[in-house]
């Protein structure tokens, strides 16, 4: 696990357990989608760095206790630390801004003048994540406003009951009752996010599958894509893609068109590694698999 994810998970732990009631150690590593000796690994971290927890021990359920200025038991040295830590790990986190602004820590390129516009995006994702991780303690579904949708073109309402932030919290899997379908919504596409009175009411139906580098959902990637990039093409494909990363290798060449690289991955769909070969035809040469070559084969003929 990257020290990104371990600072994140630390600072939800902090927030999940400030709130009442207390909580057993099996629905904290829930939560954090960990395991119960973690847990108590993390309590000890905590205790390290002066937070109070309390355990009830008639039901040994656990909280955190004092008052707030206990609850950040920084000096402003360690403010900074923190702050630099997040900057250099995960500044384009979601939840970034809102933990700096916890943080009491100014951004001095934000003091410039940089970034306002997406100081506030970020800042309205991070309040996406804080309701839709209200909804998932509470067990209540939620009304995607305004939701974009890629697939269908639309922009209208979806009642979904949410599972689970993907990693980097790009998208929640959630269980939709209208289709009766796991799926993924990306985060960015949310006009808002209100959470409603309703309880979950399908959670025996709900799924969630890792999805591939591309962002498709299903039980185990089946469809094979392999192709060739150009130092161009592998930069383009791991910004659009950032999961794309651990499937990329070098590729040793004595071209003098300069370093190569191949991208190898089984994916759901070919949608999107199509779309994306056939705007960089430059930059992409697509080595297989053989189904690949004939859905691109059959895409080309439609666009013509």
């Amino acid at each position: 696990m990257s020290n990104q994810q371990r600072i994140l998970r630390v600072l939800k732990l902090v927030r999940y357990l400030r709130g009442e009631p207390a909580k057993a150690i099996k629905q904290i590593a829930f939560q954090l989608k960990t395991s119960e000796r973690t847990v108590y690994r993390y309590f000890e971290m905590l205790k390290d760095l002066g937070f109070e927890l309390h355990r009830d021990p008639t039901n040994n359920r656990f909280k955190i206790v004092g008052s707030h200025q206990d609850l950040l038991p920084f000096t402003p040295q360690e403010n900074q630390f923190m702050a630099q830590v997040i900057r250099s790990a995960a500044m384009n986190h979601p939840l970034a801004e809102s933990v700096l602004s916890k943080l009491e820590v100014e951004d001095p390129q934000q003091a410039e003048g940089a970034g306002l516009n997406g100081s506030l995006h970020l800042g309205h994702l991070g309040h996406l994540i804080e309701v839709i991780s209200t909804a998932i303690e509470e067990g209540r579904q939620i009304r995607l406003v305004s939701y974009a949708s890629a697939h269908s073109q639309t922009i209208d309402d979806r009642v979904v009951e949410p599972v689970c932030f993907t990693e980097q919290y790009r998208s929640l899997s959630a269980f939709e009752p209208a289709s009766m379908s796991n799926k993924y919504f990306n985060i960015e596409r949310m006009g808002d996010v209100e959470i409603l009175d309703q309880r979950i009411q399908h959670r025996d139906l709900h799924r969630y599958f890792k999805p591939d580098v591309f962002g498709f959902q299903g039980e185990e990637p089946t469809k094979g894509v392999e192709m060739e990039l150009s130092l161009r093409g592998m930069l383009l494909l791991r910004e659009q893609y950032p999961a794309s990363a651990a499937q990329l290798s070098p590729i040793a060449t004595e071209s003098q068109g300069g370093p190569t690289y191949r991208f190898n991955a089984r994916v759901q769909d070919y949608r999107a590694p199509a779309a994306f070969a056939l705007r960089l035809p430059e930059e992409v040469r697509v080595l297989g698999s053989k189904e690949f070559l004939a859905y691109l084969k059959d895409l080309s003929k439609e666009v013509s």
